[in-house]
């Protein structure tokens, strides 16, 4: 997939109803901000996926993905598994 037919996927994607209302619900950016934005498009990028690959199930696995990778509050992983991935902790 071509750069520009990768961000235009990446900003329909975003505009899906259910990643638009999680980035409306997190006014303090805690677990989304520019950045970790930023790096799901660029692991979607190098995963190559095509344009149906740019869906909400592998937006939250890779914002949960990078958390893991960047992050330190192990909260906010939680809160993405079992808010968005819809999985139960092992706790």
């Amino acid at each position: 997939m071509k750069i520009n037919e990768s961000n235009r996927a990446f900003l329909n994607l975003l505009e899906h109803p259910k990643i638009k209302c999680f980035l409306e619900n997190d006014k303090c950016m805690a677990l989304m901000d520019k950045y970790i934005l930023a790096a799901i498009l660029l692991f979607f990028r190098r995963a190559k996926f095509n344009k149906y690959d740019y869906n909400c199930k592998n937006f939250y696995v890779t914002l949960y993905l990078i958390h893991e990778l960047y992050e330190e509050i192990v909260e906010l992983k939680d809160i993405i598994i079992k808010t968005y991935l819809g999985v139960k902790s092992e706790k």
